[in-house]
């Protein structure tokens, strides 16, 4: 069967957004629910955001990748079988 695939790989934070820009925290406000193939927006506790706040972020896609996923699982995945074809 013929389709897209919309696949997403959250990135590491940079060294910036890893020491907070400033602030205590880390800026991360989006997090990826790998067994849901799911990016939510989160709280600064990393939390997802509760479903009362009007705006809430939540996407779903074929596949997610976190950002510990290496470029080779990214392509053994979603790639490989395009590029062998």
């Amino acid at each position: 069967e013929e389709g897209i695939m919309v696949a997403i790989r959250m990135r590491p934070l940079n060294s910036k957004e890893s020491s907070g820009g400033g602030s205590s925290k880390p800026a991360r406000v989006w997090r990826v629910l790998q067994k849901y193939n799911s990016v939510t927006q989160t709280t600064t506790d990393n939390k997802p955001l509760p479903e009362r706040i009007h705006g809430r972020s939540f996407f779903t896609y074929d596949r997610t990748f976190g950002e510990k996923s290496t470029t080779k699982e990214v392509y053994e995945d979603v790639a490989k079988g395009i590029v062998q074809s």
